[in-house]
């Protein structure tokens, strides 16, 4: 019986990942977190399409890193943009020089009707990824 509630939540938990299936934010949305993939750089970004509906969009990222285990998380870079046109895929990004370090992020996501009103918002919260030196760079192959 533990076994299959086990699986169950490794399922659960594998499916909320970089998906909007696991949510009920009604737009499609997706981010990223990543080092090296733009040489010597950690970048992390949001994205959301709600073609189709009336109102804005806000994203918001906040990147974090702390140097040691015994340090606390620290904000390093944040942005935040508000979208009146919804018309096609939104996105933020943001990049900081890559130290070695351990890094995670902060997404947000929140859709307002015409009005102003709330319609829905969305937040997730990264996992740790650790850059191991300076000159990250993702070799592929």
């Amino acid at each position: 019986m533990k076994l299959a509630t086990l699986l169950a939540a490794l399922v659960a938990l594998a499916a909320a990942h970089h998906s909007s299936a696991a949510s009920t934010f009604p737009c499609r949305w997706n981010w990223d977190l990543l080092y090296g993939n733009r040489p010597g750089y950690v970048t992390a970004g949001n994205s959301a399409d709600c073609a189709g509906r009336a109102g804005s969009l806000t994203l918001k990222v906040r990147l974090l890193q702390r140097n040691d285990r015994t340090q606390p998380w620290r904000t390093v870079k944040h942005q935040s943009r508000t979208f009146h046109h919804l018309n096609r895929n939104r996105f933020v990004e943001l990049a900081t020089p890559c130290v070695a370090a351990q890094f995670r992020a902060i997404m947000r996501w929140v859709l307002r009707a015409p009005g102003g009103a709330v319609v829905a918002r969305h937040v997730v919260h990264t996992g740790t990824i650790t850059v191991p030196s300076p000159n990250c760079v993702v070799m592929l192959g």
